[in-house]
């Protein structure tokens, strides 16, 4: 291992989410094929892009999906989460139960696992939610979140930034069916959050451990904005040195976190956050994730989950995303 790697925990009985349901797109489309390339929604997303640039360059070709058209984004979107199977993860979680109603007990523990895992991630900011990075433990039907590299808003700094708040994408949206987002995954989020503003000192006293020892990713992205002050010396020589991390760098980080247990208002934090990150001069973004309504500064908890599901939902947001993270399954 590197030296900046490491292993936190051993968790046994665990799977993949990736392929827990990949079983099942194999079984019901293609036998040869994956969730990530050898899929016919992979292939026309990358005929959409292709549409867009020229480029060959993974990275660069992505690029203009920050500045597309909304009805470009949509229609490509909603034709790929179309070429993929319906169901795929209901199916998992059926093929784990002996009955109807075991299959109800794990898909409802499922969800409010879910519901509270995803609570986590928008109030710590723990993005690259890809399909890799999602354990279910198998015999309790429960997912457990791995590799918080990208935490307290780093993805928002990627080349293609991730602007949803967590991961709501179609196998979760279709185990919620008939009822949808709006039954026990929703109400489980807002317990979630009532609870956790209930203990926002404690949690920000844990965060704060984070500005005296920052995380990698702060210390690499304060390096890049370091300040270079030039310091006169004895005898009038010149001397440029360095520096030291300013702190207010990372105290910003644990202030989007306390706004966020404040009940500041999801959309204009994610556009207050992209006001501080390298894409803050792309068109139309920041307008993008603001919406076209009014926006309250301080919302209730209930509107809060309101407003961080229409987010994770937003087609026009989530076919933005890098195609790796697959925004279609």
């Amino acid at each position: 291992m590197k030296r900046w790697m490491g292993l936190l925990e051993w968790v046994n009985n665990t799977e993949v989410l990736k392929d827990f349901v990949e079983r099942e797109y194999k079984e019901i489309r293609d036998p040869k094929g994956d969730l990530f390339v050898q899929n016919k929604s992979y292939e026309a997303r990358v005929k959409f892009l292709n549409t867009l640039s020229a480029e060959k360059d993974r990275i660069q070709m992505h690029k203009p999906l920050l500045t597309c058209d909304e009805r470009q984004i949509v229609a490509n979107l909603k034709k790929c989460e179309f070429l993929m199977p319906y169901g795929m993860l209901r199916r998992a979680l059926e093929r784990l139960s002996k009955n109807y109603d075991s299959y109800l007990h794990l898909k409802n523990r499922f969800i409010s696992n879910f519901a509270v895992a995803s609570v986590v991630c928008y109030l710590l900011g723990i993005g690259d939610r890809h399909l890799e990075n999602f354990l279910v433990h198998v015999p309790t039907a429960t997912i457990i979140l791995i590799d918080f590299g990208y935490s307290f808003g780093a993805s928002l700094d990627l080349p293609l930034p991730e602007l949803v708040p967590f991961r709501l994408t179609k196998i979760f949206r279709e185990l919620m069916d008939p009822i949808g987002v709006n039954g026990n995954f929703k109400a489980s989020m807002v317990h979630s959050i009532f609870a956790l503003r209930s203990k926002w000192h404690q949690l920000i006293d844990f965060c704060d451990v984070f500005v005296n020892d920052p995380v990698l990713d702060w210390a690499y992205m304060a390096r890049k904005k370091r300040v270079i002050r030039t310091v006169i010396g004895v005898g009038g020589n010149t001397m440029s040195q360095e520096v030291e991390q300013d702190q207010s760098f990372f105290k910003k980080k644990i202030e989007y976190v306390q706004n966020k247990l404040h009940g500041r208002n999801p959309r204009l934090l994610l556009s207050q956050a992209l006001g501080d990150s390298k894409h803050k001069d792309v068109p139309g973004l920041r307008k993008m994730v603001e919406g076209n309504k009014q926006l309250k500064p301080l919302v209730s908890a209930t509107e809060q989950v309101e407003l961080l599901i229409e987010l994770a939902t937003d087609k026009n947001i989530l076919g933005r995303a890098f195609t790796p993270w697959c925004p279609y399954v």
